[in-house]
């Protein structure tokens, strides 16, 4: 079921999100990340690597974008563990915790999606630049694009998302 997820927000990602431009500049949000940051918490380093490396390899097969997205990926897959070690609950994850709203809370999802947010959408601005001195306006635009994404992926959360709580009589 994640692996489908995510390969459904990768192709709308290709198709839709990546024509958008926000405020006039190039500004894109990267709503892919909703699926990845929603790979379960107790899983092995190596699946958040490949699964983070397999959605950029197929972004970048779907935009023609020659490995961007693949690399940006991977350093976020290898980022996520210490990501999440960082903003663990004071007594650890426990094995039912999901990382969404209804399952840790807002201020968690919050906290790690802005924090991958700005891993990947640096990254990826900063490769795509590729040049020194347009570095800063790269992370300028990777600073922007991650706050986008954090509110439209939180937007998603609350929206897509079901709370797994059962209602009480």
């Amino acid at each position: 079921m994640t692996v489908l997820r995510i390969l459904f927000w990768v192709v709308l990602q290709a198709l839709i999100f990546n024509g958008i431009n926000v405020f006039g500049s190039e500004i894109t949000p990267q709503l892919h990340l909703f699926a990845v940051l929603l790979i379960p918490i107790q899983v092995d380093r190596f699946v958040w690597l490949f699964g983070c490396a397999a959605a950029g390899l197929a972004l970048d097969i779907c935009t023609g974008t020659y490995g961007l997205h693949l690399l940006a990926g991977v350093l976020l897959g290898a980022a996520i563990p210490t990501i999440y070690r960082a903003f663990a609950p004071r007594d650890g994850y426990e094995v039912s915790d999901r990382p969404t709203v209804h399952g840790l809370g807002f201020r968690w999802v919050l906290l790690q999606t802005f924090t991958c947010s700005v891993v990947y959408c640096i990254a990826v601005e900063s490769i795509a630049s590729f040049q020194f001195h347009l570095l800063s306006a790269a992370v300028w635009r990777g600073l922007m694009c991650a706050v986008l994404t954090t509110v439209l992926v939180l937007l998603l959360q609350y929206l897509v998302l079901r709370s797994s709580k059962k209602s009480r009589n």
